[in-house]
């Protein structure tokens, strides 16, 4: 048989099962409430589950959840729709769906779930809304006790690194409130051109090499180390900002007590850098 067909028939066995099993249990209210959906002309299973997510129809996935069905409970991919493995809470994360991540929350989601990852620990909820730029969901999520530091693996980013490398200054603070770790580093082992490029790096040091001096400006006041240094070639913050030609950035972590005397791995510091890359204005403010 061909695998992809062999693989498709397989998800739809496993859908079969959880959606029989869920169906042929359960209390008599739950029974009431099964009742009811069939009522409806809706079919009782996971894949009519997930399309009443994607339309942002609440109250039929709450009538599902009162039905029997677990606000935990994991579903394979469908129809090329990033969701496997996904959780409804997971899912409704990252597409922004503030109503119906309440509605999970309510109704007991484990908040700290994780999505796939290959060969590693996923994304969490917070996570996925720090990354696609949801504020509403993330101060909801945090508000309901979600984990403000966990850590994807095998990267090691966090909630606060993922707002950072997507300029988002305002969920930024809103982890920072809640206890983000600033010095959180993205780890790896260093096989990749990504992985060779970022490890090391903390949420400053992307912020500057984004040029998001907002961000930067919150994490130096959260006390955020200014001198760590990125693992491949020894950059620090301060450099960084020196090779994106930022003087407004560079004086700013000068101000805040970068120290200017650290040298990169080819034994150059942020002056020299900047004589050699030609950059007048920030030569100036550290010598």
């Amino acid at each position: 048989m061909d695998r992809a067909l062999f693989r498709s028939l397989t998800r739809l066995i496993i859908i079969a099962m959880l959606s029989l099993c869920v169906a042929c249990g359960g209390t008599a209210e739950q029974k009431k409430y099964r009742e009811e959906i069939r009522l409806m002309g809706i079919d009782f299973d996971a894949y009519e589950l997930f399309d009443r997510i994607d339309k942002g129809d609440r109250k039929t996935v709450e009538l599902f959840l009162n039905a029997g069905f677990d606000a935990d409970d994991r579903f394979p991919k469908r129809r090329g729709v990033g969701k496997s493995e996904m959780t409804p809470l997971l899912y409704a994360s990252s597409r922004g769906m503030l109503e119906m991540v309440k509605l999970f929350v309510e109704k007991g989601a484990n908040v700290n779930a994780r999505g796939p990852m290959f060969r590693g620990k996923g994304l969490t909820p917070l996570m996925l809304a720090s990354n696609h730029g949801y504020l509403g969901i993330a101060q909801y999520l945090l508000e309901n006790k979600a984990d403000v530091n966990m850590r994807v693996s095998p990267n090691g980013k966090t909630a606060l690194i993922y707002a950072c490398e997507n300029g988002r200054a305002d969920i930024a603070e809103e982890l920072l409130k809640h206890g983000a770790d600033t010095s959180a580093r993205i780890t790896g082992d260093g096989t990749t051109g990504s992985e060779l490029y970022s490890e090391g790096m903390t949420a400053l040091m992307l912020a500057v090499n984004d040029g998001k001096s907002k961000i930067v400006e919150l994490l130096i006041g959260h006390k955020a180390d200014l001198n760590v240094r990125r693992k491949y070639d020894g950059m620090t913050a301060l450099m960084l900002a020196v090779g994106q030609g930022n003087p407004g950035l560079v004086k700013l972590l000068v101000d805040n007590g970068a120290d200017m005397n650290i040298k990169n791995n080819d034994g150059e510091t942020a002056l020299g850098l900047a004589k050699k890359q030609k950059r007048k204005e920030i030569e100036r403010i550290l010598e």
